[in-house]
Order: C-alpha cells, then structure tokens, then sequence
C-alpha cells in the first residue's frame, strides 16, 4: 500500500472502530423504540410476513400477539476431546405488544443442555439486544415505517416473561435439522 493511502487508511480504520462500538446505530435504535398507530391486522401480519422471509415458523397466533419461530441450532460449546459437549438452540419471539400505538418486541430464548432431555433443566437466557435480532427488528420497522407513531423513549431491554410460553410451542411443522 502507498504510504499516503496508509495514512488516510490507519485513522479511518479507527473511526469506523470506535464508531461501530459505541452501541447499536441509530437505524436499530429506531427500530427498537417504533411505535405503529395503524391496524392491528395490518401491522400483525406485516410483521408476520417479515418472519416468515427470515425464518421458519411454529406459532403465529394474532389473538395472541405472538410469532414464535422454530427451534434452531445455534452451536455446541465444549472443550477439545470432550465426549459429550454443550449444545445450544434458539428460537425467536415476535410479540405486539401495546395498542395502538403497537410496539415490536424480538427476543430470542437460548437453552443448551448436553442432550434434548437435559435442555428443559439447564439453565436459559432471554437474549433482546443482538445482530440478528437488530436485523429482524430493523426489517419489520422498514415494512411498518408508513404506519409509524410517536417514538418510545426507551430501547426494549428486559424479559417480558415470555420464556415459558416458548418452550411449550411444539416445534410440528418445522424443518427437520
């Protein structure tokens, strides 16, 4: 590399740095923080259509205001030469909540267990703030930004007590993995 192209490039390369660790953009805040004021049939299924692009799904239910997708693989966690190493599945959560204004929330349920028996037992996480999940947030508020409303203040960032509802939902009609 030509060293005048090396110094425009070093300090570039360390504001693009700095900039993508300062917290998500401010197109994934707006995501997260939309609130819809138009019909709740239009924004449910809106929402479900941008699921189902993404993912396969197990339940959609719009009395229930709930999209849950179908378990997936997410990785196994172990060390070299372990026998029976930790396996880790996910599925997401879609949920409308409010009304109206509606709001959005995406959460993704992580269990891991060394068998599919052990996974109910283990110990599982809610996850509301990842890449994927800013994706999907972003995509439904894309579709949804004609019906957009009055902002809230503040980013989803807890459980909303979802966990038990989605380990219950059979995975029937989903993929074999």
């Amino acid at each position: 590399m030509k060293p005048e192209l090396r110094s425009f490039v070093r300090p570039l390369l360390v504001v693009l740095l700095f900039v993508s660790a300062c917290g998500p953009s401010a197109q994934v805040r707006e995501a997260r923080r939309a609130q819809y004021a138009g019909e709740y049939s239009d924004v449910f299924a809106t929402m479900l259509d941008v699921v189902k692009s993404r993912y396969h799904v197990a339940y959609a239910n719009a009395g229930s205001r709930l999209i849950i997708t179908c378990w997936e693989y997410l990785g196994t966690v172990g060390h070299p030469g372990d026998v029976r190493p930790w396996v880790g599945v996910g599925r997401i959560a879609v949920h409308l909540e409010g009304g109206p204004p509606w709001r959005v929330r995406v959460q993704q349920l992580v269990l891991s267990g060394r068998t599919s028996a052990e996974m109910e037992w283990q110990p599982s996480q809610m996850r509301v703030n990842t890449p994927e999940l800013d994706d999907l947030s972003v995509a439904i508020y894309s579709r949804l930004r004609s019906h957009a409303a009055t902002a809230a203040t503040s980013d989803p960032t807890t459980d909303i007590g979802l966990t038990p509802i989605i380990k219950r939902i059979p995975n029937d009609g989903c993929p074999d993995e």
